[in-house]
């Protein structure tokens, strides 16, 4: 999952909003072989982003995707650009694991109706955590550059994070661009 959320980092263009990063995490883990993905409107309901959202948009400009078709009734057909992706990934058990993994951590129930920047750290922050580990540690820079904010936001974020109940502390060396945090348990 962090090879991931690195790999989308680098192959979006920073102003990508926190949709467009999930919607494209979820296609890159979702795609079949030949890097198409298709996502249910159910699916796309629950992750908010059913619609011909701004977000769909920002990864057809970013030349990352295209849709053949336009976002239908039962859901959204989105075909990948990035031939490095579909070589570069692992098999497709592996994907879909980690794509359901990334929506029900984004889905924990302190994040419900909650901005999706927090939603998009909580997957970052979870990927860089040791399984069963409460307490982790991480490259700030590279936390904050995964979820596509600014020094300045990824604090914002993790203070929301922490007023929401899902961290229970954390702390940010600037000095050494360390953050470490402690998560409640669930």
């Amino acid at each position: 999952m962090r090879n991931m959320l690195s790999y989308l980092a680098a192959a979006l263009p920073s102003p990508t909003s926190s949709q467009a990063r999930l919607l494209a995490l979820q296609c890159a883990l979702r795609a079949d072989d030949l890097g198409r993905a298709e996502l249910s409107s159910g699916f796309l309901r629950g992750m908010r982003l059913l619609g011909e959202g701004m977000w769909w948009r920002e990864l057809e400009e970013a030349h990352w995707l295209y849709r053949p078709a336009p976002t239908s009734v039962h859901g959204a057909t989105a075909q990948l650009l990035d031939v490095t992706l579909l070589s570069a990934r692992q098999g497709r058990r592996s994907c879909a694991r980690a794509a359901d993994w990334a929506l029900r951590t984004a889905s924990a129930p302190a994040l419900h109706n909650r901005d999706f920047d927090l939603q998009l750290t909580v997957i970052v922050l979870a990927a860089h955590a040791s399984p069963g580990a409460a307490r982790a540690a991480a490259d700030a820079g590279q936390v904050a550059r995964s979820s596509g904010l600014t020094g300045h936001q990824l604090i914002t974020a993790l203070t929301q994070l922490a007023t929401v109940g899902v961290l229970t502390a954390w702390t940010l060396d600037t000095t050494m661009d360390d953050l470490a945090r402690q998560t409640v348990r669930r």
